[in-house]
């Protein structure tokens, strides 16, 4: 109900401020995800709130500088504490897991493989996300960032496309990154369509010498 109200079609992509929000409950929802998309290390912890973590002032304080234009909002800083990363747990993984209120667009996301690696996906024909995983419903922002982030030992970039997603939450009103148009998505998903494999520019024209690039369709099980 609370995540719904901040993603109606019409409102576009423009994050709220959390100054303004009078209910606790809803507050700590937000809270919940701004701390989850605030970066891949608060992520990681989110998931696994058993590891206690000293949290330090310095380093672990969540800072939004706000933005301008028609994204406006104000500044906002959060340093959160071991409950802020229980809360989230159960948060993030509740969402990933409920029905997908705006299922009409496709959710991408990227990952970095090696080509044995890719085999032993396919060959499996299934993948566990875990609780919670953060998708786009826009595939430039996770094919720029997987392209960023190839390695010798993990070349080929893989796309994943669900087409119509039931399962998931859209979150990009109250991400800390609302252009990234994120959605969390849960459990296991099913390969259905594999595409080819093409290396170099045949696969992205920014892909190079020994790089590959495949999109994988699959389905929410």
């Amino acid at each position: 109900r609370v995540l719904k109200k901040y993603h109606e079609p019409s409102l576009g992509v423009k994050r709220v401020d959390f100054d303004e929000i009078e209910d606790p409950n809803e507050l700590m929802i937000l809270k919940a995800v701004f701390l989850y998309t605030s970066s891949m290390p608060n992520a990681e912890r989110v998931l696994d709130p058993s590891v206690k973590h000293k949290i330090d002032p310095e380093s672990h304080t969540i800072r939004d500088p706000g933005a301008t234009g028609d994204t406006s909002r104000k500044p906002y800083t959060m340093l959160p504490t071991q409950q802020d990363y229980k809360n989230a747990n159960k948060i993030m993984t509740k969402l990933g897991s409920l029905p997908n209120p705006f299922p009409s667009r496709s959710a991408y996301r990227s990952w970095r493989l090696s080509k044995e690696q890719l085999d032993n996906l396919l060959e499996k024909g299934t993948f566990d996300l875990g609780p919670a995983r953060s998708w786009s419903l826009t595939p430039k922002n996770v094919t720029r960032f997987g392209l960023y982030k190839l390695t010798k030992e993990r070349n080929i970039l893989i796309l994943f496309i669900i087409p119509s997603p039931t399962k998931g939450m859209p979150i990009y009103n109250v991400s800390m990154s609302p252009e990234e148009e994120e959605i969390i998505i849960g459990g296991k998903i099913r390969i259905i369509k594999t595409g080819k494999l093409l290396y170099g520019p045949a696969g992205h024209r920014e892909l190079g010498p020994g790089e590959g690039f495949v999109k994988l369709i699959c389905e929410t099980v």
